[in-house]
């Protein structure tokens, strides 16, 4: 018996292409998603790094948020070396001072604090001021009659001071003067004393005071004479300048720290007795003083002193020159006469 033979029919083309498209379907579908994921991923990372290299300008009128800090993508090399990083020191905070803290305080100068301090003012026609017995101001009604504030001693000092203040006045015009104190910038004491014209040239003022500390005034009586009398009588007198030149320096003698007489013409004064000064069981010191007024368009000085006894000159000092001393006192000399009655320079 013959086999029986298979006859294979042959397919429809549209069927196998069905059948494929289903295979396709089955197996691709994950492969195909796989593939989509992947290029998502690759477009969301590369739209982060364009990102932050390229930051978008803020809209005007928009307030944009503070960006935070992005890390960039990491390398794509599988092997990744991590450096240790390098410590860093972070500065202080600095904190902005406010308007007031950066405007300086500027506080008010104090007041120098001054201490005692002298004037003589509104002179007729020759005022001096002595302090502890040495010349510390002069002034004139023929140039400069007001000191001004003349300062003395140490501040806040508790060491008491003595103070002579004499006016001299020449035979025309008016005579007097005026002399104040002050005490750390505040007066507290003046004295003033204005007389008539008088024909004769004498010492017109004489005022000796003591000052305390604390600002304290005390009037002291002058000096008097001890007996008995000297056995001799004593003049003395003074001259200042040249004949044709204005005052440019004002001459005095002191007996004892006293004024007796002042000058500042050119002849001078006459002849002024010290004998009711004197005393015949004492010596007595006699200082001689020529001060500089710096007047200007005087370039020359002169002055010169004369003491006498009985009828007889015992002693002169003169000098001249070029003025070129700054205004004050430009000379001093002390001479003296002895208990004996002898005249010693």
């Amino acid at each position: 018996m013959a086999p029986k033979t298979r006859r294979i029919r042959a397919e429809n083309p549209l069927i196998m292409v069905l059948r494929l498209l289903f295979v396709l379907l089955v197996l691709g579908g994950p492969v195909l998603a796989v593939g989509f994921w992947l290029l998502s991923a690759a477009s969301t990372i590369r739209s982060d790094a364009q990102l932050h290299d390229s930051p978008i300008a803020p809209s005007p009128g928009i307030i944009q948020p503070t960006p935070t800090q992005t890390h960039p993508p990491y390398p794509t090399t599988t092997a990744i070396q991590i450096a240790r990083p390098t410590p860093v020191v972070m500065p202080s905070p600095t904190v902005t001072p406010s308007l007031a803290q950066r405007i300086p305080t500027v506080e008010p100068p104090e007041k120098p604090e001054t201490g005692w301090e002298v004037r003589a003012l509104h002179t007729f026609d020759i005022s001096v001021v002595l302090v502890d017995g040495a010349v510390t101001a002069v002034a004139t009604s023929a140039y400069q009659d007001d000191t001004g504030w003349v300062a003395f001693g140490e501040i806040n000092s508790d060491r008491e001071h003595e103070v002579v203040l004499a006016t001299w006045s020449l035979p025309y015009g008016g005579r007097g003067s005026a002399f104040a104190l002050r005490y750390h910038g505040v007066e507290v004491w003046q004295d003033e004393d204005q007389q008539p014209g008088d024909e004769t040239s004498s010492m017109t003022y004489v005022q000796r005071l003591r000052l305390k500390p604390g600002g304290q005034v005390e009037p002291l009586p002058l000096p008097e004479k001890a007996p008995p009398p000297t056995s001799d009588r004593w003049y003395v007198r003074a001259r200042s300048g040249f004949e044709s030149a204005k005052p440019a320096m004002v001459t005095g003698i002191l007996v004892d720290g006293i004024p007796v007489v002042l000058a500042t013409r050119p002849h001078g004064n006459d002849w002024v007795e010290i004998t009711p000064l004197l005393s015949g069981d004492q010596e007595h010191t006699i200082d001689l003083f020529a001060w500089n007024l710096d007047r200007p368009g005087i370039p020359r000085y002169a002055y010169g002193f004369d003491i006498k006894r009985n009828d007889d000159i015992v002693g002169t000092v003169k000098d001249s020159g070029l003025l070129l001393h700054p205004p004050g006192l430009v000379m001093l000399q002390q001479v003296r006469i002895t208990d004996k009655g002898e005249f010693q320079t």
